[in-house]
């Protein structure tokens, strides 16, 4: 059974094995080629608790090195406007660096407001060094 929407009602339909086994392959595709990861700094260049601010495609982006894994976050705190690269790291987790509240970078997400997406959050992957955002 393959389902879908149409107009304001869901709906059912059977497609032959094969035919959906296409359709899904088609579409999963279709998703992973959207996703671009961009060179955008190496290792070296974001020493383990820091951050770096990045502008990327006219965006601002603050890049983090926690014990050796990477992430990436807006750059400005979503409460006061702060430049959160210039946070601190404490216990794996960014202190805002105008108003001290902890952010879990990890999942964009301010401590004090847990269910709020506080900033975006991008993907980071190092290959060879460098490292890799997904834009």
């Amino acid at each position: 059974m393959f389902y879908g929407i149409d107009g304001n009602e869901l709906v059912a339909w059977s497609l032959p094995r094969a035919l959906l086994r296409r359709v899904s392959a088609v579409a999963s595709r279709g998703v992973k080629s959207m996703i671009r990861f961009r060179k955008v700094a190496c290792v070296d260049d974001v020493p383990e608790g820091r951050g770096v601010a990045l502008e990327i495609e006219g965006k601002r982006i603050a890049l983090f090195n926690i014990e050796g894994q990477f992430f990436a976050v807006e750059a400005t705190c979503s409460q006061h406007g702060a430049p959160l690269n210039k946070g601190v790291i404490y216990e794996g987790t960014l202190c805002c660096p105008w108003h001290g509240v902890a952010f879990d970078v990890a999942r964009g997400v301010c401590m004090a407001f847990p269910t709020e997406r506080s900033a975006a959050r991008y993907d980071v992957k190092v290959e060879e060094g460098d490292i890799l955002l997904a834009l």
